[in-house]
């Protein structure tokens, strides 16, 4: 998992801020916001009872309530296009969790931590793509217009070279 040397502080401010600026409501709808919100803060509660020395016993209805929100940063991960804002509160959140399973090790929150983190790394991967993309299609198009004398010349060696090769291959056919 990336990002690991985060503190919890700054994971959590970065998950207030994301709340903050009002992108909350373009990815989530009330439901989602809610677990998502509810998740954090449970794991907040656990991991500053971790901090101070207490055992924690998450019970099955918390890991779904972990599980429904990594879910939905999920859905939103894939169906829509994820900008800076949410793929900084989604590494986030991954992060908290991430965390927070080392001591409950569920399997399926490691596997939905780390598709987050793939599917972001995978976004960031195709958008400087598309951009390597767009470079090469603006450098190719200026260059296929640049035609220097010696291609020129070039070509018209070609060009004769392949004359005479056909005209001997002909020859020589018609010799045998």
């Amino acid at each position: 998992m990336g990002n690991k040397e985060n503190s919890m502080e700054e994971v959590l401010r970065n998950i207030q801020q994301f709340t903050k600026d009002g992108n909350v409501d373009i990815n989530f709808n009330s439901r989602d916001r809610d677990e998502v919100f509810s998740a954090a803060n449970l794991i907040k509660r656990d991991i500053e009872a971790l901090m101070d020395g207490k055992e924690i016993c998450p019970k099955e209805d918390d890991i779904r309530l972990v599980l429904r929100a990594s879910s939905s940063i999920l859905r939103c991960i894939i169906i829509e296009v994820a900008d800076e804002h949410f793929k900084q509160f989604a590494l986030s959140f991954s992060l908290l969790v991430y965390n927070w399973n080392t001591v409950v090790n569920d399997e399926r929150i490691m596997n939905s931590v780390s598709a987050i983190q793939h599917l972001i790394d995978f976004q960031n991967t195709m958008v400087s793509t598309v951009y390597m993309l767009k470079h090469l299609a603006r450098e190719f198009e200026s260059m296929q217009h640049f035609n220097p004398p010696s291609y020129r010349v070039a070509r018209g060696y070609l060009e004769s070279l392949s004359e005479r090769l056909e005209c001997e291959n002909n020859e020589k056919k018609n010799n045998d």
